[in-house]
């Protein structure tokens, strides 16, 4: 009987090894959320942003502008308690250039075109935006949000 404890426990764990995955490892890969948006620099040395491989359109920059601002707001309440220890981001908000760029104002006021610099800032806000961690719907597991027992299902 142990023997075939010990074969049976050697299988469940040596299998998954040898596939090439370990028995412990949490799937976090965001790959299958495929809407959401990002801000990245272009060929053309401008900041673009982009939801589903499209450029985005003035809405897409308004919600962007709404996690800018919920962000800011929450530097100020941990500046505050922590008596200077955190920061603003550097981009108060963010507009969509005539060409399709992304142009940033800055905290101290200056409208410029957003530069490198502010790519990872912008990513932050995205990520933080609503849904941005919501699953994909009808298709088999997602992130989503449990249903409202409220609501009948369809």
């Amino acid at each position: 009987m142990k023997r075939v404890l010990i074969a049976m426990m050697v299988l469940c764990v040596e299998t998954p090894l040898a596939m090439g995955q370990s028995a412990n490892v949490v799937n976090s890969s965001r790959s299958n959320i495929k809407n959401n948006l990002t801000v990245s620099q272009g060929t053309d040395g401008k900041t673009h942003c982009t939801v589903a491989n499209k450029p985005c359109a003035k809405e897409d920059v308004e919600k962007l502008n709404a996690a800018l601002a919920s962000r800011n707001a929450a530097a100020d309440q941990a500046a505050a308690k922590a008596a200077g220890g955190a920061t603003k981001s550097g981009v108060k908000s963010v507009a969509l250039a005539p060409d399709g760029s992304l142009t940033c104002v800055t905290i101290d006021g200056k409208k410029q075109p957003c530069a490198a610099a502010h790519v990872v800032e912008l990513n932050n806000a995205a990520a933080a935006m609503p849904g941005a961690n919501d699953g994909i719907h009808g298709v088999g597991i997602g992130l989503g949000k449990k249903p409202d027992p409220s609501k009948p299902s369809k």
